[in-house]
């Protein structure tokens, strides 16, 4: 990975572990995909600040 994705990977990973930024819109920011981005927030350690409610929620609006 570049060293500017890097940057931001890691600036936007700090953000979404703080409740600070989304997964899309980090995913957006970086860009990366949603799934990737997902990825790399489980590898550090990231647990979701969704609920099962706002998970599915986000699966509707993505059909």
């Amino acid at each position: 990975m570049k060293k500017r994705k890097q940057f931001l990977l890691n600036k936007y990973l700090e953000l979404y572990k703080q409740g600070k930024c989304s997964i899309d819109k980090a995913a957006e920011s970086i860009g990366i995909t949603i799934s990737e981005m997902m990825q790399k927030a489980t590898s550090a350690g990231i647990k979701s600040t969704e609920n099962l409610d706002e998970y599915k929620e986000g699966l509707k609006l993505l059909e």
